[in-house]
């Protein structure tokens, strides 16, 4: 709770300069309490009612942070710098030359400078153009149910500090080789015959460092991007208590003007549903005012009869939702226990329902529930009591990643709902036909009772099942997206390393070659060498990740941030990467002529 509150203020900060920022961190806010105030009707407690409202609010917010945070950033800089630090080695010998032939050393460091800052600027440009579509790719990308969507785009102060740390870091690891190659005695580089003096002892620990910090880092993302994608998985693997496949869903909103009495409502469904169960394909519909796996419209306290609410405590709330009588069948619900609603129900003084399984279970253990009272809303000794008529299976109509809930089913022609909560109801329709038949056909029904009724928010059963993991997965692209650049820039510091390494080394591999050394050792030693590097950044990345991934708690689903298969997945992975970057070198030295490598300057 404590992070999600730092970052939600972090997020307010960052808006913090102007009048229409102070305005943007209010609208923030205003949201947030909104949602707040929802989740606490709904019967959670504050602390949960704030953590759920901030992840709600989180899609955009976490966005703006992933770039502002940019997490290729140290990546990218100690790539930069092994690069620079490895090209101005190899060059020594030939500042060395220059400086002999009267080159100064402000003139040294002006040629290094100039083509760091080029270099630097023309990596800058192209990065921009990556950004640019970058952007755009999340936004094709995104969930449409993401706040704010209209806001991402490449922020302005975001950009500048960008360019400022490719400038900086052009000019930072520019400008020690430079100095070191300018400070160098010219008659020492000159006397060193061959490239492999050129590259130190004290030179070759930083960039096998520099690998190694590239490979912690790599490992950190990459960990993050694995728990978020095995927690899409598992979200996707859950069951939602009910069989989606061939339903249609639509919103149907009956007007107050000419819908206002019980019997106006109860008519009007009654004969909306017969007419589109009678159209040709349909195999079976009804209405809820609830819809999986999103949507729970009203929870309600409830009261056991012969059972006393404990003074000083409000009644338990739990989810109430109107139905019509073949909602089950529809949905393919499993009965369990008991019965299902039936026209027998529609009296006036009869008053049923039906409970789901988590419900029994919490409120009835080793009992059986059926025939028993219970009474909804305020306790009202007069009022009326509600006889549990089945016991039916769970379904997820908070997420799919939430617990099941205990659930009450009403029908919806039931005196007490008629008119104040069945003004909008979800029609539900199962059928084989094409879902563009099936709408058709349920418009037109609704327009033969009603010529002025639109149906609105259609959707199949799959597609809102698709939907409802749509954050999770819209996280799982962008920590995959940080995971793939990471990967590579990783790749590119190893390659990089071991074949300046395999060139600065080349006589020295020659001599070995012709002393009698077989070619598979040479190869060995090499990938043995870029292996310790590549080792050595995973067991920091490793330590690094593990206290990192708590941060990511809130939003994993069926997996322990601190999950073993992915931390040894990702480091296997990692490892087998680190150890292909390096073959290629490895490959070349094993292919040296000792002649020529003896010959080699």
């Amino acid at each position: 709770m404590r992070r999600l509150r730092a970052l939600f203020i972090r997020i307010a900060a960052l808006f913090r300069k102007g009048r229409q920022d102070r305005e943007v961190a209010a609208e923030l806010e205003t949201h947030l309490q909104l949602h707040i105030e929802d989740n606490l009707r709904a019967g959670l407690n504050r602390d949960e009612a704030r953590r759920q409202a901030l992840i709600k609010l989180g899609g955009v917010e976490q966005t703006k942070e992933r770039y502002r945070d940019q997490r290729g950033l140290p990546l990218l800089v100690v790539n930069v710098a092994n690069l620079h630090l490895s090209r101005s080695g190899s060059r020594a010998r030939e500042f060395a030359i220059r400086s002999a032939l009267g080159a100064g050393r402000r003139r040294l460091i002006c040629q290094l400078l100039t083509e760091s800052l080029i270099l630097a600027a023309l990596g800058g440009v192209l990065g921009l153009a990556v950004a640019y579509g970058g952007v755009r790719t999340i936004l094709v990308l995104s969930p449409d149910a993401l706040p704010r969507i209209e806001e991402i785009t490449v922020d302005g102060r975001v950009l500048a500090f960008t360019a400022l740390i490719a400038m900086v870091t052009g000019i930072l690891f520019g400008l020690v080789p430079a100095l070191r190659s300018a400070g160098s005695p010219v008659g020492d580089s000159l006397k060193e015959g061959s490239r492999v003096a050129t590259l130190g002892r004290s030179a070759r620990r930083l960039h096998g460092a520099l690998v190694v910090a590239e490979f912690a880092l790599a490992l950190v993302v990459l960990t993050g991007a694995g728990l978020l994608i095995r927690t899409l998985s598992q979200l996707q693997s859950v069951n939602p208590g009910f069989n989606s496949s061939h339903l249609v869903t639509a919103l149907l909103t009956l007007p107050k003007g000419r819908y206002a009495s019980a019997p106006q409502f109860t008519s009007f469904y009654e004969q909306l549903l017969e007419r589109v169960k009678n159209t040709p394909g349909v195999e079976a519909a009804s209405i809820t005012m609830s819809l999986p796996p999103n949507l729970l419209e009203l929870t309600n306290p409830f009261h056991i009869e012969g059972k006393p609410d404990v003074p000083g405590q409000p009644a338990t709330a739990v989810g109430e939702i109107p139905v019509g009588t073949d909602y089950f069948a529809t949905l393919g619900i499993p009965l369990f226990r008991g019965r299902l609603f039936s026209d027998q129900d529609r009296s006036s003084a009869t008053h049923v329902l039906v409970i789901n399984e988590n419900m029994a279970r919490r409120y009835f253990p080793d009992q059986d529930p059926v025939g028993r009272r219970v009474q909804t809303g305020e306790y009202d000794p007069k009022g009326d009591w509600y006889t549990i008529v089945g016991v039916v299976g769970n379904v997820k109509y908070e997420g799919l990643g939430e617990k099941d809930q205990p659930t009450m089913y009403v029908p919806y022609f039931d005196s007490g709902w008629c008119p104040w909560f069945v003004r909008e109801m979800y029609i539900v329709v199962r059928s084989a036909s094409a879902q563009e038949k099936v709408v058709s056909g349920l418009q037109s029904a609704a327009w033969s009772l009603d010529n002025q009724l639109a149906l609105a928010h259609v959707r199949t059963m799959d597609q809102l099942l698709y939907e409802s993991v749509a954050g999770s997965r819209f996280r799982a692209v962008l920590f995959g997206v940080f995971a793939g650049l990471a990967l590579v820039l990783a790749m590119i510091g190893i390659y990089g390393v071991m074949a300046y390494s395999v060139g600065e080394r080349t006589h020295e591999i020659g001599i070995r070659i012709a002393l009698g050394a077989h070619r598979t050792n040479i190869l060995q030693t090499i990938l043995r060498e870029g292996g310790s590097l590549a080792l050595l950044g995973v067991g920091i990345g490793f330590v690094v990740a593990l206290a990192l991934s708590r941060t990511l708690s809130g939003l994993l689903f069926g997996v322990q941030a601190n999950d073993p298969l992915t931390f040894a997945a990702v480091a296997a992975f990692l490892l087998s990467v680190a150890l292909a970057a390096c073959y290629l070198p490895a490959r070349r030295a094993t292919r040296v002529d000792p002649m020529v490598a003896l010959r080699y300057e």
